[in-house]
């Protein structure tokens, strides 16, 4: 049962100042997986340093994190 959520495809629209803690603080503690983690914020320049910094997928598109978290 440990880490299912691991194993999981997720989007976390609204990874902004506190989504972005939550996001990195499940990813530190390995109950996600990078690979299948997709994030949305409001802007290109914070999706950019996002991705860098948490090694996820981030974009600024609501349709396009749920097709991700779905589909990649």
């Amino acid at each position: 049962m440990e880490y299912e959520l691991r194993k999981k495809r997720v989007a976390v629209l609204g990874a902004g100042k506190m989504g972005g803690i939550l996001l990195q603080a499940l990813l530190k503690n390995n109950l996600l997986s990078p690979e299948l983690t997709y994030a949305r914020v409001q802007r290109a320049d914070r999706a950019k340093a996002l991705a860098a910094k948490l090694n996820v997928k981030v974009g600024t598109n609501n349709a396009a994190a749920i097709k991700g978290a779905t589909s990649f």
